[in-house]
């Protein structure tokens, strides 16, 4: 359209702004004539979950534990509501997780769906070993690998004691947002 100047006609602008307004955010799969099935293959998650997924471990306090505090290991993937069946489909690709729907917390904001795995069983069944057979390729796989760790740590019960809690909140602490991306010495340590 813009080649053909129809942006310069108040027609032409209009069929853009029309264009515009069905784009990408506004897009609902499954009120606007999405018909598809969508196919999730193993090469297309893992560079989806480069994109969007995120890799985050929290110790909370848990009164019934013997030191007071509880590790929670959580796999997720959020989109905004209308690619609800995108997740849906990923759900069904890897077998476990679950879809969970966040309020609207802002004035103007759009409902966010999340798919999550936060299962001990399905995380060291499914979840690692998805990303062990199709490795993350950017900075990402260093949260993983920090994922993997501290799975690791809690198989073998080290969670239970003042030391490996203590690793888990070092580990936690340089993770996603607390990890120094500017250092390569991190990345080169990843591979």
């Amino acid at each position: 359209m813009i080649r053909a100047k129809e942006h310069l006609t108040p027609e032409g602008l209009a069929k853009i702004q029309e264009l515009h307004a069905q784009m990408n955010l506004k897009r609902d799969r499954s009120t606007k004539g999405f018909h598809g099935t969508i196919e999730i293959t193993d090469q297309w998650l893992q560079g989806f979950v480069e994109a969007e997924g995120s890799f985050y471990i929290s110790v909370t306090p848990n009164k019934t534990s013997a030191l007071g505090y509880r590790v929670v290991a959580t796999f997720s993937i959020s989109q905004t509501e209308c690619e609800k069946p995108v997740l849906e489909a990923i759900q069904k690709h890897l077998g476990c997780g679950f879809i969970k729907t966040k309020p609207v917390t802002t004035p103007g904001g759009r409902p966010v769906c999340e798919f999550k795995v936060n299962s001990f069983k399905y995380l060291l069944n499914k979840i690692i070993p998805f990303f062990d057979a199709n490795p993350l390729l950017t900075t990402k796989i260093l949260n993983y690998l920090d994922f993997v760790t501290v799975m690791r740590l809690v198989e073998r019960k080290e969670h239970l004691t003042q030391s490996g809690l203590e690793e888990i909140r070092r580990i936690i602490a340089g993770m996603n947002r607390g990890r120094n991306y500017s250092n390569p010495a991190n990345i080169e340590q990843s591979k």
